[in-house]
């Protein structure tokens, strides 16, 4: 067989559309040909209609409307643009169907159709460079005279070694899906950005925070190196019934349950040598004794949890209560050090934490997890929202305010209150938002009211002499409830009773 050398595969505009040189041919020679059938476009009836057919082949139409010269035939996929991928033929599928739906409705076909898309390439600078799991593969002396499969594939484990090399992109992928999961139908993917101009009288900065990322501190503590190293956020994910196992403790190794657990404090907090963090996070000595008091629940066996501490700081109100529950009832050990690495055990995939104890010996103990208890940041966004408002912040980046006027920033008239004041929990946040709201009011005595919008409120419905129509909703809580109670027989039981219109179950009742 002899080839002709091919110059070029797409051209101009990007399309595919090969070109050779009939000049340099290239023969080679064999047993057996195999010819690989390739696809174009039947025209010859749309020839016939009179449509109007592009210079390589493929039908005429609006890159936007997709709408051909023949005003009322619209056009797309292969046919339109030639070979391309099957997203990008629904994707034209569902542009032309919006097109005709205006074409029929009398409506601009061109209105705020055309888009522009942006590739939002990650940050992988403090990423590893993992090299790729190699797929095993057949030798090549048993391929000969058969059709087995040459590639292997990969079994569990090289599966896991292999995914855990993903840089989590999170880019969106156009699936919709996000669409279909929202009950509230929220989410319009054909929203653009709007800058809008408001005229208030005050502002108040409750702007949230950031979490400390102990990526920096791979070296020491493994974090994305073992998938058995987390941090108390995304442990927190493990033990919620709408987490990845469903609320159900499990290594994320091997999915076994784990024996003891290892919670290490002040992880991007109170270290000035290795985060630059001076102060203390106040939150993470409530929540990890939190955590650990829930692991002990949610654990099948007698679970060990240690928390490495410098000292237990639980603030907040009867929240040293809590921690002497904790320690004296519910068996959480609370060892006093400092840990500086964390070791991997190779024979066992176990993690060995060296400490000092109080009496100066040097101790070790393996566990299954540890758990990074790590502290509130301050977000780029706000340092830069900040700049923009011109307000002053500290060192650490939170806002500069006063002891005896703690939600008054340094321009008058915008107030800060939460974590962006300083690292607190939620009801710290909740009262300071309270007195940032008492403090914007001040200034807003004169023109209250001035700018308020009237709610227009639906009438009520007679239903004087109705039968009665009630709705029974049965919240199944993930597993917390429904895995105690059979939520499906409720639900049955509910829908026989007098007068019961309508039933239904509930994912997460309080929160929807």
């Amino acid at each position: 067989i002899e080839f002709k050398t091919c110059t070029a595969v797409f051209d101009n505009d990007g399309r595919f559309n090969p070109s050779y040189d009939e000049n340099e041919c290239q023969p080679l020679f064999g047993d057996t040909v195999i010819i690989s059938i390739g696809q174009s476009t039947d025209l010859s009836f749309i020839k016939e209609q009179g449509i109007a057919i592009t210079r390589v082949g493929g039908l005429k139409a609006d890159p936007v409307t997709l709408q051909t010269p023949i005003e009322w035939v619209f056009a797309g996929g292969d046919a339109f643009y030639g070979p391309k991928s099957v997203v990008e033929a629904v994707s034209c599928g569902k542009e032309a169907a919006e097109s005709i739906h205006r074409f029929i409705n009398g409506l601009d076909l061109n209105e705020n159709r055309e888009k522009t898309w942006e590739f939002e390439k990650p940050d992988i600078s403090l990423e590893p460079n993992k090299p790729r799991t190699p797929i095993r593969c057949l030798d090549p002396e048993a391929r000969e005279c058969n059709f087995l499969e040459v590639s292997y594939g990969y079994d569990e484990t090289e599966a896991k070694k292999e995914a855990v090399r993903c840089l989590k992109c999170g880019i969106c992928s156009e699936c919709y899906q996000c669409v279909n999961a929202c009950l509230a139908e929220a989410i319009d993917h054909s929203m653009e950005n709007a800058t809008r101009e408001i005229e208030v009288g005050s502002v108040v900065l409750c702007l949230g925070n950031d979490v400390f990322d102990p990526t920096i501190l791979q070296e020491f503590y493994h974090y994305k190196r073992n998938p058995n190293v987390m941090t108390s956020i995304e442990f927190e994910r493990i033990l919620s019934a709408s987490g990845p196992t469903m609320g159900h403790l499990v290594k994320p190794s091997d999915e076994q349950e784990p024996k003891n657990i290892a919670w290490l404090q002040c992880i991007g907090s109170r270290d000035l040598n290795r985060c630059g963090n001076g102060y203390c996070s106040s939150v993470c000595c409530t929540y990890a004794v939190k955590e650990a008091m829930i692991a002990k629940e949610h654990s099948g066996g007698d679970l060990d949890c240690v928390i490495f501490n410098m000292d237990i700081r639980t603030f907040g109100k009867d929240y040293e209560k809590y921690y002497n529950r904790a320690k004296d009832k519910e068996g959480v050990r609370f060892v006093k050090a400092r840990v500086h690495t964390i070791d991997e055990v190779k024979d066992t995939g176990e993690l060995r934490i060296k400490y000092v104890d109080e009496d100066g010996h040097v101790q070790k103990e393996d566990f299954d997890m540890v758990v990074l208890s790590v502290g509130l940041e301050i977000s780029e966004s706000t340092v830069d929202l900040s700049r923009r408002l011109d307000v002053d912040l500290n060192r650490y980046n939170f806002a500069d305010t006063k002891p005896f006027t703690p939600v008054e920033t340094s321009r008058p008239g915008v107030y800060a209150c939460g974590t962006f004041q300083g690292p607190k929990d939620i009801p710290s946040s909740v009262i300071e938002a309270s007195a940032a709201a008492c403090a914007a009011g001040r200034s807003l005595v004169e023109a209250r009211n001035t700018c308020t919008k009237s709610v227009e409120i639906p009438e009520e419905i007679d239903v004087d002499g109705q039968d009665l129509r009630l709705g029974v909703f049965v919240c199944n809580c993930g597993i917390n409830i429904a895995g105690v109670v059979d939520t499906d027989a409720v639900e049955e039981y509910a829908a026989s009773l007098p007068h019961v219109a309508y039933t239904s179950q509930n994912l997460f009742t309080c929160s929807q």
